[in-house]
């Protein structure tokens, strides 16, 4: 089958691991082109020489929807509104052979709400590639914490664990992400807590590696798990420790914690201190059969076939 994967970004930017990762994986088998340059301004430029060339195309931005072969949109947005489902809508009308993915269940029950037909949208998780997130050989700092994911906005994430660190003297946090904001660079000026900014690659993996404890968010969160450390799912809400009895049920709104009722930021920093102390492992067996790339693979297969034959009802 020939696959045109469209994104908003390039293959070498951070934005777009999970389609780096998709496209390495179906280049096995399929013949794939991406497209991820300057797209809303090239790709109308390059429709008609396209026409005919692909079986399928699997996309990030509205734009591809105007191909005359069957594509498969992915989205992406954290939330969702009437404005931006209608232009969707209004894209699967005209596109007959169209169709939308989510990751989550949350996110196709807020379309089906927006009023797009369940037949026009399949869940599929977001995928990590597990032959590279993995646990490697090195020097483990004891009670270390890792917390990954970005600096800014999300306050009511990183702020209640900065604060809860002076309760816990015996550990260390190291922050990792973009963009650390004052509030965060006012509070990390204690002798257990260090900033190392953005990691990606080997540096990346050795960092989890090295830690006994790892806090994240959504993409994160499930690297680290893949890692074989005790992870803590941590938003908005607060779930606690990534386990096999909570799992299917953190799946539902994309391992984020936004169903789950807010607590006061105290009651945040006690949690976090009762848990820290005493950690919960996920298998990482378990963690590959749930994030890992390959797994899903059958399931994009599947949907392909489906979607190239119309076969849905």
């Amino acid at each position: 089958m020939k696959i045109l994967i469209v994104s908003d970004s390039t293959l070498k930017d951070g934005v777009c691991t999970y389609v780096k990762d998709f496209t390495d994986v179906f280049s096995i088998n399929h013949s794939v082109f991406f497209y991820g340059k300057n797209p809303l301004i090239n790709i109308n430029m390059i429709v008609e020489d396209m026409r005919g060339e692909y079986d399928i195309c699997f996309a990030h931005i509205d734009p591809a929807f105007r191909f005359d072969f069957p594509v498969i949109f992915h989205i992406h947005y954290t939330e969702l509104n009437r404005s931006l489902v209608g232009n969707f809508s209004s894209r699967l009308k005209e596109h007959e052979e169209s169709h939308l993915t989510v990751n989550c269940q949350y996110q196709k029950k807020r379309l089906v709400e927006f009023d797009v037909s369940e037949k026009d949208i399949t869940v599929i998780p977001n995928m990590i590639n597990e032959l590279f997130f993995k646990n490697i050989t090195v020097d483990k700092k004891k009670n270390s914490i890792l917390y990954m994911g970005r600096l800014y906005k999300n306050e009511k994430i990183y702020i209640p664990l900065i604060k809860a660190m002076k309760y816990l003297p015996d550990y260390t946090l190291t922050l990792m992400g973009a963009s650390p904001d004052n509030e965060v660079l006012q509070l990390i000026n204690e002798n257990n807590i260090k900033y190392i900014g953005s990691l990606s690659g080997e540096e990346k993996l050795k960092m989890i590696n090295e830690h006994e404890i790892g806090i994240g968010v959504g993409r994160s969160m499930m690297e680290m798990a893949l890692c074989g450390i005790p992870t803590l799912v941590y938003m908005v809400g607060y779930e606690g420790w990534l386990t096999e009895d909570n799992v299917m049920k953190l799946q539902y709104d994309n391992y984020s914690t936004r169903s789950y009722p807010e607590i006061s930021e105290e009651e945040k920093i006690q949690k976090i201190i009762e848990d820290i102390t005493h950690p919960k492992y996920i298998s990482r067996e378990k963690a590959e059969n749930i994030f890992g790339l390959n797994k899903n693979i059958s399931d994009w297969e599947l949907l392909f076939d489906n979607v190239k034959n119309k076969n849905f009802t």
